[in-house]
């Protein structure tokens, strides 16, 4: 079987990272099938015995969505390949294979305002499609399925769930140099409360910077350290911090890859209170390093940290800043936390998301 696997990404967020560790899951541990990969020069040029990589001249999601529409059936049919699966990005046409695309977040459906027009635009014109025109359709959580089935009308049998997990380099880190290394590399101060996400109102900041208030003049020490990369709206959260007095106890890192799970590891608390989530992995990276986590009850959050983590509604502020208030005057119950934390990140696992996807492409093929 030739499987293809079109990994393309606007950037280094949730899909880069997801397509990152299935793709290796996959053809390491796959010797049987031969994967072929869709990519643009941006990203990253993979070596698998079993895998091939295109390189497609679109620079921009514009031409992106041209290709997929005028060039991508040839190539899928010069290749003889059997299954195309696409993780974003969507043909409006049937191909001369099976198709199966992985949906990441039915907020579309739920928070239309945070989305700019002419993505809603997009997303409303593609869809329907999608929902024509594919076999089988990806979701990572129970709750993404319910919703993709009711907007979309799909049948609820064309749903697979399939969980993510986190990337093995999230790990407890003990080395003291290595942790003092990050920490002067990025200015972190000795003790404060960890975010990671890009700046963008689905992820509530505005909560995260409320809350946190709410937190200081109950007496906590630590600072606020956000890292992500900033969009429009930037300026929003800084005109916030002003508006609170919080300005010198909030630290915008920009974006942070390599050094990300030390960071993790020098945090004291990891906060996460999107509005919406699909399933993200950032809670389980904090989890793996041995991080206690406040998370949202919104989306496929609680599928993610289960009883591992204090959930909160995402519009509660008070409720947030009373859990951080709570955990970082305790020591006992954040190791209580950081155990829990540990023994959920091991029901998530890339080899087991690699055979359920796997399992996905033998049921295309055979039918």
């Amino acid at each position: 079987m030739k499987i293809c696997l079109d990994v393309r990404s606007p950037g280094y967020a949730g899909i880069f990272n997801y397509t990152k560790c299935l793709l290796k899951s996959l053809c390491e541990r796959d010797q049987e099938n031969e994967y072929l990969i869709v990519s643009t020069k941006k990203d990253k040029q993979w070596s698998f015995d079993n895998a091939k990589q295109v390189i497609i001249p679109s620079k921009n999601p514009l031409a992106w969505t041209v290709w997929s529409n005028t060039r991508l059936n040839d190539l899928l049919k010069r290749e003889g390949v059997d299954v195309y699966h696409s993780f974003k990005h969507i043909s409006l046409f049937r191909g001369p294979c099976k198709k199966v695309i992985t949906f990441h977040s039915a907020r579309l459906f739920l928070l239309p305002e945070q989305y700019k027009w002419y993505d809603i635009l997009y997303w409303k014109m593609t869809l329907p499609l999608a929902a024509r025109y594919y076999d089988l359709f990806i979701v990572v959580s129970e709750k993404e399925q319910e919703h993709y089935a009711k907007h979309l009308n799909i049948p609820e049998d064309q749903f697979r769930v399939i969980h993510l997990a986190s990337d093995s380099r999230f790990r407890v880190i003990e080395d003291s140099n290595i942790l003092q290394k990050v920490k002067t590399r990025y200015t972190l101060p000795d003790h404060f409360i960890l975010f990671v996400g890009r700046i963008l109102p689905v992820k509530n900041i505005e909560t995260i910077i409320r809350a946190f208030g709410l937190a200081k003049k109950q007496g906590i020490k630590h600072k606020l350290v956000i890292v992500g990369k900033e969009t429009w709206y930037f300026k929003t959260m800084v005109s916030l911090l002003k508006e609170l007095k919080l300005e010198e106890a909030v630290i915008f890192t920009g974006p942070i890859f390599e050094d990300l799970p030390t960071v993790y590891n020098l945090a004291d608390l990891f906060f996460f209170p999107s509005h919406y989530e699909a399933f993200p992995a950032v809670p389980l990276e904090a989890m793996a390093c041995g991080v206690p986590v406040i998370a949202s009850n919104a989306g496929g959050l609680p599928d993610v940290v289960g009883d591992a983590a204090i959930s909160v509604s995402p519009a509660d502020v008070e409720g947030f800043g009373e859990a951080i208030v709570k955990v970082l005057a305790s020591k006992s119950l954040q190791r209580e936390m950081k155990k829990k934390g540990l023994a959920r990140v091991e029901k998530f696992s890339w080899h087991e998301t690699a055979r359920k996807t796997l399992d996905v492409y033998r049921e295309l093929a055979k039918n």
